[in-house]
C-alpha cells in the first residue's frame, strides 16, 4: 500500500504477468497504490479494500514522499505513528513491512528547498525503521538513488521500467525472507 511508486510497480507486475512476484506457496499480492497518497489518507484508504477482504497477512507500506513536501518534519513523523499503531490495533497479527522513502531528482518544490527535503526523507525514513524495530516490523531498503542514471523517469519522481523492475525484485526477495 502506498503512493504512485507501489501504484506503478503494481501496474508492471501486471504487465510482466508476475502480479503475484511468483511468490512460493500461493501467495497473492493486493496493489493498493494511489498516486498521490499520503498519509493523512492512509487509514481510509486501508479501510475501504480490507472491508470486502479477509485481514492482510502482511502490509507493505511505501508511502510519505508526497507529505515530505507538504508537513513539517513533527506533522510527518505524527501521521506515520499514528498509520502503524492504527494497523497493529486493528490487525493485531499483521507483519509490517517499511519500504524506505526513495530518493528524487525533483521533488516538486523550489530549488532551494530540495536539500532540506532530502534530510527530512532521512529523518523519516529513521524514523520508520524505529517503529519498525518497536513492532517487530520488517524493513526494506531498495538500492535505487538518483545518482544512477536509468532508475527514474524523466520527471525525476517516477520509476522507469528499469527502476520498477529492481523495486519489485528487491521486493520479493525481502517477501520471501519475511514469509
Amino acid at each position: 500500500m502506498g503512493d504512485s511508486i507501489p501504484h506503478w510497480a503494481g501496474v508492471r507486475a501486471k504487465y510482466r504477468s508476475v502480479e503475484h512476484l511468483n511468490l512460493p506457496g500461493g501467495v497473492t499480492i493486493a496493489w493498493w497504490g494511489v498516486r498521490g497518497m499520503g498519509w493523512d489518507d492512509f487509514i481510509h484508504q486501508m479501510q475501504l479494500p480490507v472491508l470486502f477482504r479477509s485481514p492482510p497477512k502482511v502490509i507493505v507500506l511505501h508511502l510519505g514522499g508526497n507529505d515530505l513536501v507538504q508537513h513539517s518534519l513533527q506533522v510527518n513523523f505524527k501521521l506515520v505513528q499514528e498509520s502503524i499503531e492504527y494497523l497493529i490495533t486493528a490487525f493485531p497479527d499483521l507483519v509490517l513491512l517499511w519500504v524506505n522513502i526513495l530518493q528524487r531528482s525533483n521533488w516538486r518544490a523550489p530549488a532551494l528547498e530540495n536539500k532540506a527535503i532530502e534530510r527530512k526523507r532521512k529523518r523519516v525514513n529513521q524514523f520508520g525503521r524505529k517503529l519498525m524495530r518497536c513492532h517487530n516490523g520488517h524493513v526494506l531498503d531498495v538500492d535505487i538513488d538518483t545518482s544512477t542514471p536509468g532508475f527514474y523517469r524523466n520527471d525525476g519522481v517516477h520509476l522507469s521500467d528499469v527502476g520498477l523492475d529492481l523495486y519489485l525484485f528487491s521486493l520479493k526477495e525481502k517477501l520471501c525472507e519475511i514469509l
